[in-house]
């Protein structure tokens, strides 16, 4: 079926007209609103018509694809609609041209082959490529190797990639040190269901967390998701046994792991925070299913969006450089799902 401007109208709760000017890059149209259409576009197949090349008249305007994995499996997040943002506002400040891809499923694996390749990494299209989401690590020595790559916060061990991220290790050594001015002593990592680098540092971040506040790491409960979750049964095991053991909060890898312990709460009427404080990252604006906002790091997204950009720009200018690595800082959002515990009697 075609996809229609229409169609992504509908989508995006705009007008047909302002979908337009956004597929056009109308520079009127905020930032935020390009975003959703671009992001909503290129999920559901848009094509545009003619070729996708520089335009003559910007020639030397360096233009950059922004290649987002699967995105088709997922739903269109306020993460990813953020960074679109930051890096469309970003180029509109630096007159680059900007394309935005989704790489499919059927596409894994298999960037070596041309007819698997986005068409703005065709020929005279684009000038770097921007990774966002996991990809393939074939795929991106593929990528590599046609042109410049820049990752938001995926590492790429032997592949030569710059990297824009937030501060993972910081975020949630920050989390844990705001945790404890609130009274919690006895925290649970709760592990994500694959291996990422930042899932890698935001673990360190917990245990440096706790070694800076004078709390012993010998013993902190470590859960992944995937335990904690296998039953209805298994959870209440598990968190019963967790509070027993003293553990007044679950300190989670990211935000959706938080708000489907929280949907479990839920279900087995389990009172956040009375019974157990909740912490995530990426600041994603869903509400817990008991309407509370969710304590989470707030990774600047938007910034990491520009910053990605600007790192683009100068691997362009600076082509034999070391991989240039870019850190941002971000903020703690308290939100309404950590309690404060009293402090402890004293004899």
């Amino acid at each position: 079926m075609r996809v229609t401007i229409e169609m992504i109208a509908r989508e995006a709760e705009v007008s047909a007209p302002t979908v337009s000017r956004a597929l056009n890059n109308d520079r009127l149209v905020h930032p935020a609103t390009r975003a959703r259409v671009l992001a909503i576009a290129t999920k559901i197949g848009y094509q545009r018509s003619g070729r996708r090349k520089k335009d003559r008249s910007d020639a030397k305007a360096p233009s950059i694809t922004f290649l987002i994995s699967h995105l088709s499996h997922y739903p269109i997040n306020h993460g990813l609609l953020s960074l679109i943002h930051g890096i469309t506002a970003e180029a509109d400040a630096t007159t680059c041209q900007l394309f935005i891809e989704h790489l499919n499923e059927s596409s894994r694996g298999k960037l070596h082959l041309r007819t698997h390749r986005p068409r703005s990494l065709l020929p005279d299209t684009t000038d770097i490529v921007v990774i966002q989401g996991k990809h393939d690590p074939h795929d991106v020595d593929t990528l590599a190797r046609l042109r410049p790559v820049v990752s938001l916060q995926w590492e790429y061990a032997g592949t030569q990639v710059d990297l824009v991220e937030s501060f993972n290790a910081r975020g949630i050594a920050d989390i844990v040190r705001m945790l404890v001015d609130k009274g919690h002593r006895r925290l649970c990592w709760i592990q994500d269901r694959y291996a990422a680098s930042f899932f890698h540092d935001r673990l360190a971040g917990f245990y440096r967390g706790c070694i800076e506040t004078g709390l012993k790491t010998d013993g902190m409960p470590v859960v992944p998701i995937s335990e904690l979750l296998a039953s209805d049964t298994t959870f209440l095991n598990i968190l019963g046994a967790l509070r027993k053991d003293g553990v007044t909060v679950l300190v989670c890898a990211n935000d959706g792991l938080a708000h489907e312990i929280a949907t479990m709460c839920q279900k087995h009427g389990v009172r956040i925070p009375q019974d157990i404080s909740l912490t995530g990252y990426d600041a994603d604006p869903q509400l817990t299913p008991e309407g509370l906002e969710l304590c989470s790091y707030h990774p600047n997204f938007v910034d990491l969006g520009r910053a990605a950009l600007r790192v683009c720009l100068q691997r362009l200018s600076e082509s034999a450089s070391k991989p240039i690595i870019q850190s941002m800082e971000g903020h703690i959002r308290e939100g309404q799902t950590v309690a404060t515990l009293p402090a402890p009697e004293t004899s």
